[in-house]
């Protein structure tokens, strides 16, 4: 699950914290149980769902439904779980950090370098389909430099942070009940000039990312749905300002498995500008994305 992007944003927003957020394809409505009022912490609860919990009343005879507006537990082998969402310290296949107690599961290495061992530091795993992603890059339109620096990761909680990945901007992962936020943040001006001195507003600045989405089991790699279109994963040469989907291979109605959300940059003051994904592959299926 997870696949990456190419990020170009307008110099605009020189005070910006950019945002690009990876979704799982889970939206749920909460709502009310009718007129009533509910004390649930009175009631017995009796059964657990993703995203419910059933309640009853012994004195009325009556069941009560808790709803909530998006997954609060994972089934853990037979048993509805609470998720929890802080990263743990495990030692798997080069991961070191991890979440394993949710719908999906996120994996973190303690470095984001250009290395062997720090290479595609994040991987996400959903329903046996598995997305790995490795930044490359993060430069102004025309730059031949690639600025990506070695960045050990800072772990807080449900939050991972490569501090300094480009230069001064810190490359941030947040594990959410039902989505993968990444944030890729922008303090101030100066952050942006360490990249480029006195950038026009002409220049877009790209940032890069290499992604692999493919079934766990077979290595396939997964269809994706761009604008409305479904393609194969290789030889792409896609641009779009919408979300993109990753699709389940093996279903005939194309199901999406997750999604990277319609890239946008907000800025300190809460305005905001979209931005533009940049896809490309080889005949691999292996993927580039440019936000």
């Amino acid at each position: 699950m997870g696949v990456k992007l190419m990020i170009s944003k307008n110099i605009k927003t020189i005070n910006a914290k950019i945002l690009i957020i990876l979704f799982f394809l889970f939206f749920f409505s909460s709502f009310a149980l009718g007129e009533q009022e509910v004390n649930f912490s009175s009631l017995n609860l009796v059964n657990k769902s993703i995203s419910s919990e059933i309640y009853y009343n012994e004195s009325s005879g009556y069941y009560f439904a808790k709803i909530f507006g998006e997954f609060i537990n994972y089934k853990n082998i037979t048993n509805y779980t609470i998720i929890e969402t802080s990263l743990t310290t495990i030692q798997s296949n080069g991961f070191k950090y991890a979440v394993e107690t949710g719908v999906y599961k996120s994996y973190f290495k303690e470095k984001s370098e250009n290395t062997s061992d720090g290479t595609w530091p994040v991987k996400v795993i959903n329903n046996g389909y598995e997305i790995i992603l490795n930044p490359k890059s993060l430069m102004f339109t025309g730059q031949s430099d690639l600025y990506k620096n070695n960045s050990t990761g800072n772990v807080s909680s449900n939050t991972i942070t490569y501090q300094n990945q480009f230069n001064d901007i810190d490359l941030r992962y947040t594990y959410k009940n039902s989505k993968l936020k990444e944030e890729l943040i922008i303090e101030n001006k100066q952050d942006l000039y360490d990249i480029k001195q006195n950038p026009s507003n002409d220049d877009d600045l790209i940032l890069t990312f290499n992604v692999r989405s493919y079934n766990g089991s077979t290595n396939t790699s997964m269809n994706m749905e761009i604008n409305g279109q479904v393609y194969n994963p290789s030889n792409l040469n896609v641009n779009t300002k919408q979300p993109i989907y990753f699709l389940d291979e093996m279903n005939t109605t194309n199901e999406s498995i997750y999604s990277f959300a319609k890239p946008e940059a907000f800025d300190s003051n809460g305005s905001s500008i979209d931005l533009n994904y940049s896809i490309t592959s080889d005949a691999f299926g292996n993927l580039e994305i440019r936000i």
